[in-house]
């Protein structure tokens, strides 16, 4: 059964990849890839765990509802395979005032450091804790312990609002690594990572390290859109890709024995159990409390898959993690249920297929505004960020937490910032070719100064 499940969600989902003219790469078709082929492999590797038919329905339902609303949004837009075939002007510039940008993003990653630094001195660390091995086990151990035991404050304002930077950081440098022409541009996209690294080797917040990259990569695509740029591998980027994957999975293999507070073979067999439970517990979990929450009535209406904010508004509280409850299953045992359990239980069934729908249609509209106006569609290219990151950031609603939702009200105005300028035309533009063989003009401007 479990192969005969793969083979029907990896073949449907090609096939409506086709029927309604997903653009690859665009959220509705990452969201597709990156759930559907998680459920695919997890069917496939873990056979011994009792797989719901009902939640692989709803999964493919949700896909085919976001699709279905990219194609009605499409259909009034005029958007064919991700490129334009309206009437429009498509030479317009694309303006990035790439010194501002440079400038902002340092500022950023000033920022973010000064949280790290901060959040060590709370704790009674300095720098000097991670000049050795057994201080970082011990800084480790500590600070985790105080943090799942609820011992640790969460911080003043301005230590939250510091700690939005953190994410923040990435989300600009992969926005910035688009337009970046130099080399000096490209690093400074990579360095945006290190305030979270300091945060993440001394408090272990693994999940805060999943949303810097879940961030980086919607800033990444946004961009691309905006420039109208077909996303496309070499085999020297497939090369590069893979051995990033590599190293972050040590990363975060790494932490988890940082975690412990010690190492040896036990605990590199503990460490790897753990993060097959990390990499795919959830959607055992998630498939396991679907199947028992189907028919339930009882509809919390936003409260769950928006908490970050609702919590303010109707005066509740978060718990420290995920969810209290774990799943413990034969092969799989966590608390991460996916951010699929606050949407069922905030809209059921059917108003889960609604949500989807809206998201696939708000999508749609989002990216014909980007690649057809390309400058001021401040409000278009924050769906889009907001989109990305609500499909790959699987642990829970990217929502729920009001640091995330702080990063998208940074990116909007640095957005803006980055883009308010007026330049005048002369010959050092930047001619670039779209499927359809249209001739469109980009400008990255320096200030005053063109970088061409």
């Amino acid at each position: 059964m479990s192969s005969i499940l793969c083979f029907m969600i990896i073949t449907l989902m090609m096939l409506s990849f086709k029927l309604f003219r997903i653009p690859k790469w665009s959220p509705v078709y990452i969201f597709c890839l990156f759930w559907w082929l998680q459920f695919s492999v997890c069917y496939f590797l873990f056979r011994e765990t009792s797989w719901s038919i009902a939640t692989a329905f709803y999964i493919m339902f949700c896909g085919i509802a976001a699709q279905i609303g990219f194609w009605v949004s499409n259909s009034k837009q005029g958007i064919e395979h991700g490129w334009i075939l309206s009437n429009r002007n498509m030479s317009e510039d694309c303006i990035y005032n790439i010194k501002k940008a440079r400038i902002l993003i340092m500022i950023y990653i000033s920022l973010g450091l000064v949280y790290a630094i901060i959040s060590l001195r709370r704790y009674g660390f300095s720098i000097n804790a991670f000049m050795n091995v057994d201080s970082l086990f011990s800084m480790n151990n500590e600070i985790a312990t105080s943090r799942y035991t609820g011992s640790s404050s969460t911080g003043s304002m301005v230590l939250q609002l510091l700690l939005t930077f953190v994410y923040f950081a990435p989300l600009a440098g992969g926005y910035h690594h688009v337009f970046s022409f130099e080399k000096k541009d490209k690093i400074l996209s990579i360095l945006v990572f290190i305030p979270e690294m300091f945060v993440l080797f001394s408090a272990n917040m693994k999940a805060g390290f999943i949303g810097c990259i879940v961030f980086w990569i919607s800033g990444y695509l946004v961009a691309k859109f905006r420039m109208n740029a077909k996303i496309c591998f070499s085999f020297k980027q497939i090369i590069t890709v893979v051995l990033v994957i590599a190293l972050v999975i040590m990363i975060l293999l790494s932490t988890m024995v940082l975690r412990i507070g010690t190492i040896n073979s036990n605990v590199i067999q503990i460490v790897i159990n753990k993060f097959e439970n990390y990499a795919f517990g959830h959607v055992a979990a998630v498939d396991d409390w679907l199947d028992s929450a189907f028919g339930h009535s009882d509809l919390l209406l936003g409260t769950q898959t928006f908490i970050g904010i609702t919590r303010y508004i109707v005066h509740s509280s978060r718990v420290q993690g995920i969810y209290q409850e774990f799943y413990i299953g034969s092969e799989l045992k966590t608390n991460i249920f996916s951010y699929f359990r606050g949407i069922f239980a905030d809209f059921g069934s059917v108003g889960s297929v609604v949500f989807f729908l809206t998201f696939g249609f708000l999508c749609g509209g989002a990216i014909n505004r980007v690649i057809v106006k390309k400058n001021k569609a401040y409000i278009s290219e924050l769906i889009l960020v907001m989109e990305y990151a609500f499909s790959l950031y699987f642990f829970v609603s990217i929502f729920s937490y009001m640091s995330f939702v702080l990063t998208f009200v940074l990116f909007f105005i640095h957005s803006m910032l980055c883009q308010k300028t007026s330049i005048s035309w002369n010959k050092n533009n930047i001619f670039l070719k779209n499927k359809s063989k249209k001739v469109r003009r980009i400008k990255i401007v320096c200030g005053n100064t063109k970088l061409f």
